[in-house]
């Protein structure tokens, strides 16, 4: 049986609240490598230990649970048959953009190895630090490069096309394809936010020809 989950999608017509879900998913899964270590190390405290294992439990309950619904929220919102809002751009220049995901965990990620998971305190000042980070993340509508992009085959590009008016934008666009080989090209692409468009054209092709 496949359940739906339907109390995660938002209701039609709630652009803001389904875009809302997509950002807190990309900012939890930003911290997939950080959740993993932590997975672990409470993982080997339970093994040495037998006795006020509390915030090791509920750690791995709580990584794991949000780990499930932000990789479905994600994955729903890149894989989206929907084809609103899809736009078609001339590539002009394209900069494959290598070290962006390395650069976001060396400044944002591994500084928080310094916390202590395994007490009380080290989970609780850890999660006010989570939530007032991703509260300024979603915000200021902040697109957070993960591992988990990585990992399912995601490139990110600095792009230089032209739009359907003919006017020449720079972004960063999303795509699965290697695309220095469609410079000179038409791509199908959706916004993501002001920074970041995502290319569909390889989702869309059957329900646009």
């Amino acid at each position: 049986m496949i359940y739906q989950w339907k109390w995660l999608r938002p209701r039609a017509g709630s652009d803001t609240g389904a875009v809302m879900i997509f950002q807190m998913s990309m900012y939890y899964l930003s911290f997939a490598p950080l959740g993993i270590l932590v997975f672990l190390t409470d993982i080997f405290s339970i093994c040495d230990n037998d006795k006020y294992l509390v915030t090791e439990y509920i750690s791995i309950v709580l990584i794991l649970f949000f780990m499930v619904i932000a990789v479905r929220r994600m994955r729903n919102k890149l894989n989206s048959k929907n084809s609103d809002n899809v736009k078609c751009i001339c590539l002009e220049e394209v900069q494959e953009e290598k070290f962006l995901v390395a650069e976001f965990l060396m400044s944002f990620i591994f500084p928080m190895f310094a916390f202590d998971f395994t007490n009380h305190q080290g989970a609780v000042l850890f999660l006010v630090f989570f939530i007032i980070f991703g509260w300024l993340c979603i915000k200021h509508n902040y697109f957070c490069v993960n591992v988990v992009l990585e990992v399912m085959g995601y490139k990110i590009y600095n792009c230089k096309y032209k739009n359907e008016d003919n006017e020449l934008v720079e972004k960063k666009i999303l795509s699965k394809k290697y695309l220095k080989k469609n410079v000179g090209e038409k791509i199908r692409v959706r916004y993501l936010n002001n920074e970041y468009v995502l290319d569909c054209t390889e989702v869309l092709k059957e329900e646009l020809n």
